[in-house]
């Protein structure tokens, strides 16, 4: 085993694009097995007819629009008539870019999607392979951390989100960072850009969510290399990380001009509605087979499923508890007045904050003692608080605290005990754990209020994703060390047998095979054809409207290419909301006819096999009414069920093939 790893490792020396390649194949060889069968679907499969329908015209118009008009490529397809509408949810990009060759090839928008589901698992894989290689050298600890990131439960939950399965970027930012630091050559600095642009361009919301980690792990760095005055790292980071900035600014500012232009903003209530509680660390995705149903009797356990696995916790407790030092003197202080002094002044400091926290809490936002702590809410207090006692940690801890050499925080951060990727997996994972608790975080809380990107996120439990990275590294970490306590124990388990054995353990956890997946509908329908081929002044309102039916509607926008105006996003705009309520119960009124002509609407689709039949005679007197009246024209009925009619104020050319399916006679 020994000699085929070192054998390995010389091919690897050599030839290191050609590993790096094996490696990603065995990646997609893991993801294949721990999702049988998906990998004899890829045609079609999807876990369900939602979200991956809607990520499927995202990757589409992506593409039609980068190579049709690139300038305008915010201005989507959907919810016509208004502008900026791709910017209603994530855009994508950098995924799709990714797989503009499939599309290139003639390739449908599901099976694109499909194909970029499977590589989502193995790229996070690779992603976080590469981070812990980097920090620990060893290649037991990258397949580790790399299992655990790309395979963990919580990573199938996200089976219907794509862009936020394709988290791959998150952990190669962060690998750049390490490399820059260690060397801040122009190749490193440009790297370092790539990736920082790279991460918001795949998922702007991991790039949002990545910031605050990514600083502090930069702080951290900084300070165990001795590098805060190194002239030469700052001038090539700001370069490099402003010049991504920059770069950019063109996919962020039609989310600034939308939430301008039409109010869309996440209130503090839906936030709050999607936090979760400590608990729900211990509600598991039902995806997972050995621990499937963990967690059902916890409130709410079927919405915040966060459970990492055990072996990811028993191996980080192993990481953190290695090397532990034993009992050693308390160094004393050197007397040096002016610390002292600060020292004091820190004290007083943290327990003025810590004595105004407590009515902070209690009081937080309303007109108790004069209205006070409306200004002076509970995360200011907070932070204030936590901000006084990390500085007053840098400069001594108090004498209790004290051992060895470690007299301050800084000193412990700068200290050989505890390595660079202890302490990057650290702060990923409390900072993860504190965004998995949204509004039930003061951490989440301050940055809603201080960054403004984090008022477009509505599902802060997504910040999860940088605690499973930690935990990744932690136990990658743990892994390692395990491995020399079994082999030092008299059954003297070789170290390769010991790591193979952990990564089977893993595999098995994590397993998720058989996967439930469906058959999606990948081709276009008729009517769909049809609607490609005939040119149009308005847009396309598609019946019944609703969230059981539109995510299918979007996916067909992407077949037919015409101004879609009802859909859904992450926002949907007043048109779209407009329909639903005029065509969701009872008599459908001339409004909405009204509303087809002022919009402009050029067809209107009615699915009549997905008309519930209780709703039939509404939308039959609708449509009497409209075709009596002159509004609407019956075009022909399509795959047996689905009826075109063509509103005659925008379409007034349009032609009738066929009778109408009904007669024109109004019901009273």
């Amino acid at each position: 085993m020994k000699d085929l790893i070192a054998q390995l490792r010389r091919i690897g020396a050599h030839h290191s694009f050609v590993m790096e390649v094996l490696i990603f194949l065995g990646f997609c060889a893991l993801t294949s097995l721990l999702t049988w069968p998906y990998v004899t679907r890829l045609r079609d499969a999807v876990v369900d007819p939602g979200d991956p329908y809607l990520v499927s015209w995202i990757l589409w118009w992506d593409y039609h629009q980068t190579f049709a008009d690139p300038l305008n490529l915010f201005h989507s397809n959907v919810f016509y008539p208004y502008r900026y509408t791709l910017a209603f949810s994530e855009n994508c990009y950098g995924i799709a870019l990714l797989f503009f060759p499939l599309f290139l090839l003639g390739c449908r928008p599901l099976t694109v999607h499909a194909v970029a589901m499977f590589f989502g698992f193995a790229a996070c894989g690779y992603g976080a392979f590469r981070l812990a290689r980097t920090l620990t050298g060893s290649y037991a600890a990258a397949w580790v951390a790399g299992i655990i990131f790309a395979f963990g439960p919580f990573r199938f939950h996200y089976m219907s989100h794509l862009p936020y399965l394709f988290a791959a970027w998150i952990p190669l930012l962060l690998e750049a960072l390490v490399l820059f630091v260690r060397d801040s050559s122009v190749k490193r600095a440009v790297w370092l850009g790539v990736a920082f642009f790279m991460t918001g361009l795949a998922t702007l919301s991991w790039l949002i969510l990545s910031v605050a980690p990514f600083a502090i792990c930069a702080a951290v760095l900084l300070t165990r290399h001795g590098l805060w005055r190194s002239a030469r790292l700052w001038r090539r980071g700001a370069i490099a990380v402003g010049a991504a900035g920059l770069a950019l600014m063109p996919f962020m500012m039609p989310y600034y001009l939308v939430s301008r232009l039409y109010g869309f903003r996440r209130s503090i209530d839906e936030v709050k509605a999607n936090s979760a509680s400590p608990i729900h660390w211990l509600s598991v995705e039902r995806r997972n087979k050995l621990w499937s149903g963990l967690g059902a009797g916890i409130n709410d356990g079927w919405r915040f499923k966060l459970f990492p696995g055990l072996l990811p916790i028993l191996l980080s407790l192993v990481a953190l508890v290695q090397n532990a030092s034993s009992g050693t003197k308390i160094t004393a202080l050197e007397e040096h007045p002016r610390r002292n002094t600060w020292i004091r002044r820190l004290d007083i400091l943290a327990l003025v904050f810590f004595v105004l926290s407590v009515p902070a809490i209690g009081f937080d936002r309303t007109d108790y003692c004069y209205s006070v702590f409306k200004y002076f809410t509970s995360e200011i207090a907070l932070t204030l608080l936590l901000v006084t006692i990390v500085l007053r940690l840098c400069l001594a801890y108090p004498t209790r605290l004290c051992r060895g050499d470690n007299i301050n925080l800084i000193q412990t951060i700068r200290s050989e005990r505890r390595s660079d990727t202890f302490w990057i997996g650290t702060i990923l994972f409390l900072v993860g754990f504190c965004y998995s608790l949204g509004w039930n975080s003061f951490v989440y809380r301050i940055l809603y209020d201080i960054f403004l990107p984090f008022r477009s996120m509505r599902v802060p439990t997504r910040g999860a994703m940088i605690a499973y990275l930690g935990l990744s590294l932690l136990a990658g970490l743990g892994c390692l060390r395990l491995g020399q306590i079994l082999t030092e124990t008299k059954i003297g388990l070789p170290r390769p047998v010991c790591y193979v054995l952990i990564c089977g353990l893993l595999l098995f956890e994590f397993n998720g095979a058989p996967l439930d997946f469906i058959r999606g509908d990948v081709f276009p329908d008729a009517v769909t054809t049809r609607l490609k081929e005939t040119p149009m002044r308005g847009g396309i309102v598609v019946l019944p409207a609703s969230a059981e039916f539109n995510h299918h509607h979007i996916l067909r926008a992407a077949d037919h290419g015409k101004p879609l105006i009802v859909g859904t996003s992450g926002f949907n705009p007043p048109y779209e909301d407009q329909i639903e309520n005029l065509t969701r119960s009872g008599p459908i009124s001339d409004q909405f006819i009204e509303l087809m002509e002022q919009i402009p609407a050029s067809y209107v689709v009615i699915e009549n096999n997905k008309i519930a039949s209780e709703r039939r005679d509404d939308y039959d007197s609708m449509l009497k009414r409209a075709l009596a009246t002159g509004r609407f024209r019956f075009i022909n009925r399509f795959d047996e069920h689905n009826d075109l009619y063509a509103v005659t104020r925008t379409e007034p050319q349009a032609q009738a093939e066929a009778a109408t399916p009904f007669s024109q006679t109004v019901t009273p």
